[in-house]
């Protein structure tokens, strides 16, 4: 049970209990647990796209967390050869945040990789027909860092060069480092294939030596999905092999940032609705054919094995990060439940949020809006932020709160003093 320091002064007076005053963070009594830290345990409300223009009114609005997004791809002017002019104007956008208050959230922008990244062999991701990734969509593009351990040193310079530039000392900072800055193989399909697992290059596949420590060759080398073996078994293999080194990224992720900062929290982006109990299975059962719901949506070959990712988080500071809060409750079944089964399918918010609390460190949850939606939208996502007890919220963007259509940033606004005077 939480109190604020002024209703413990209302409620408790007398010296035994002003002792508890004087503490340093929360202090128990009769199994009860106080707070006294004052507005540092207020959710946290940003906006994606924020830009410098409008800080003051978004701050009068109750935002308190300024996204610093950077591109990978404008770092630099070439190869090892820092782009000053760029990074100047984020060093000076960062120091307008903080000037006002703004606690900072750094996004690397890894989704934005230079070209000169794709002169280095293997260093896009292959699927089982010989394709390699590729795609002009911005934020699209993500170079093969699961399989090719050169890309993760690549990654580990730029991260590097970031915080030696722009310091260490941020709230936050982003991890995903994928398509669109999460975490998650491509997408399915391509070239007219719909089916395709991207675990097929040299390293991937043991052909050359250059994969990443803990990560292993495929234990199953040359087989193709969907090719039938005795109890299934080649499919179980290469299944559990593919969603585990995705997890070693995410691990390694966590890893490379503590060596620059112990205290920010690190927010890791999970996108689309992911897999739920008794779906792997069934997918493994017919050989990783495409045949399944998981796979024909794509959640399985892009590795949204959320409750594994979750639960071998280790990291006290880690959140869960859900990039969908707004997905539409009518698309579940049995989201009313408590506990996830193979006859239920929760929202992502809720199931990730399920597994957060699951997880020995009874990890954090925040997330964001896809964008777009109307004031529906913004009902949902913040109807859906208090049934599952999130810590904070970044609005899907800044252009549209200023576009006169709702919701605007007035709307916003209001929902975050309900939402605030609630808890």
């Amino acid at each position: 049970m939480k109190i604020r320091l002024r209703r413990i002064r209302v409620l408790l007076m007398g010296a035994l209990f002003g002792l508890l005053f004087w503490a340093s963070g929360p202090a128990e009594l009769f199994g009860m647990t106080f707070s006294i830290s004052g507005d540092s345990n207020k959710p946290l409300f940003g906006i994606l796209q924020q830009t410098t223009t409008h800080l003051q009114t978004n701050w009068d609005a109750g935002v308190r967390v300024a996204l610093i997004g950077l591109s990978w791809n404008q770092f630099y002017t070439s190869e090892g050869i820092l782009n000053t002019a760029y990074i100047n104007t984020q060093k000076a956008d960062l120091q307008r945040f903080r000037d006002i208050g703004f606690k900072i959230m750094i996004d690397f922008g890894t989704q934005y990789p230079p070209s000169w990244i794709y002169n280095y062999p293997n260093s896009r991701f292959v699927n089982q027909y010989g394709d390699p990734y590729t795609t002009t969509a911005s934020g699209d593009l993500g170079v093969n860092a699961v399989f090719n351990n050169v890309m993760r040193e690549k990654i580990s310079d730029y991260v590097h060069d970031v915080f030696t530039e722009l310091g260490t000392d941020f709230d936050m900072v982003r991890l995903g480092w994928m398509r669109y800055g999460e975490i998650g193989y491509p997408g399915q399909s391509i070239n007219g294939h719909s089916n395709s697992y991207w675990a097929f290059d040299p390293y991937a596949q043991g052909q050359l030596q250059g994969l990443p420590d803990g990560i292993p060759v495929c234990p199953v080398p040359g087989w193709i999905p969907g090719t039938a073996s005795a109890n299934h078994t080649n499919a179980i293999q290469f299944a559990e092999w593919y969603l585990n080194a995705l997890l070693n990224y995410q691990s390694w992720q966590v890893n490379l940032v503590r060596q620059y900062t112990e205290e920010a929290e690190l927010n890791i982006l999970y996108p689309s609705w992911g897999l739920r109990e008794g779906q792997l299975t069934n997918a493994e059962n017919v050989d990783l054919a495409g045949t399944t719901s998981p796979e024909q949506n794509g959640e399985l070959q892009r590795g949204f094995d959320f409750k594994r990712l979750i639960m071998n988080i280790t990291d006290p500071k880690a959140i869960v990060y859900c990039t969908w809060i707004d997905a539409n409750p009518a698309w579940a079944s049995g989201d009313d439940q408590e506990v996830p089964t193979t006859s239920n399918n929760f929202t992502p918010v809720h199931y990730m949020a399920y597994y957060a609390k699951k997880n020995p460190l009874k990890l954090k949850v925040m997330g964001e809006n896809t964008g777009g939606g109307g004031l529906s939208a913004m009902e949902l996502t913040f109807s859906q932020m208090k049934k599952y007890g999130l810590e904070g919220l970044m609005w899907a963007f800044e252009p549209d709160l200023y576009d006169g259509v709702a919701p605007v940033l007035s709307d916003y606004k209001n929902f975050i003093e309900d939402f605030i005077g609630s808890n």
